[in-house]
């Protein structure tokens, strides 16, 4: 739980003063009515928290609508370590079955901290290193809801959903780039994808894994709709993806080096070599 699920009052200063001015009655007794009225009145004012969610999005096409860019923008997203995302691997074995369990779950846990606070609440700064396992069973109440498994359950926060999120859906069969569009589908030359593994390689494994991260969900997030033109340089566009402490991913010492010749018409190649060296 967070502020943001929080009534705030001021009972001695707000409530108190007014019942024990107007509330009693002349005979001594206690005006209920009155009192209940006015505590109603207070609370009418509050805004209500919204928990709409969405329903109609089915599993694996939240990339088609952004689905994890509102969770994204409530709350700082972080890659999940690599030796976590290993165990949780590990974990998930090669069945699907038990990762798309997990996967839906996700979602739901997804649409409910993007609707959390509504308008008032833009960020919950105080819940990204609640753990992903606390959140579900004392605030969704969905304990025995899904076996998350004991890797998922004491190594990922609520800072890592999207993370999780991605790893998932490669666990899965669900192609998370079926609908990118076809300008973007571009092969790499020899020389590019040559001096882009070599960058990849000369990475530490978290960096790695951390800007394999930012280009799937850029990737399956925003090339699915026509928003870049083809001839852009992919370097460019993706240098401008906010990170959790409000700089870009350009200002970075792991992405300086990115090559500058690739562009955005060979972004699905370029995630495909990054993905073939982390």
């Amino acid at each position: 739980m967070s502020a943001a699920h929080a009534v705030r009052y001021d009972l001695e200063g707000a409530l108190l003063p007014f019942w024990a001015k107007q509330c009693v009655t002349t005979d001594g007794g206690y005006d209920f009515g009155k009192a209940e009225t006015r505590l109603l009145d207070l609370l009418a004012r509050v805004p209500a928290l919204d928990l709409e969610v969405s329903a109609f999005t089915f599993s694996h096409e939240q990339h088609l609508t952004g689905g994890m860019a509102p969770l994204k923008a409530k709350v700082a997203q972080e890659a999940l370590p690599r030796d976590a995302a290993d165990a949780i691997r590990r974990e998930l074995g090669p069945q699907g079955a038990r990762a798309q369990r997990v996967l839906e779950l996700l979602e739901t846990v997804a649409s409910f901290l993007a609707a959390t606070g509504g308008s008032l609440a833009a960020t919950l700064d105080a819940v990204g290193d609640l753990s992903l396992h606390g959140y579900v069973k004392s605030v969704l109440l969905l304990d025995d809801a899904v076996d998350l498994g004991r890797a998922v359950a004491t190594l990922v926060k609520l800072k890592h959903v999207a993370s999780l999120w991605t790893l998932l859906t490669d666990v899965t069969e669900v192609d998370p780039f079926a609908k990118v569009m076809p300008k973007y589908r571009e092969p790499l030359l020899p020389g590019q994808e040559a001096s882009l593994g070599a960058f990849v390689d000369a990475l530490a494994d978290d960096d790695k894994e951390t800007l394999r991260f930012i280009v799937k969900q850029y990737v399956t997030g925003h090339l699915c709709e026509e928003r870049s033109a083809a001839t852009s340089s992919m370097g460019g566009d993706l240098g401008w993806v906010d990170l959790p402490d409000d700089s870009y991913l350009v200002d970075t010492a792991l992405f300086k080096p990115f090559p500058t010749d690739i562009t955005m018409a060979c972004a699905l190649a370029a995630y495909r070599v990054i993905e073939d060296h982390v």
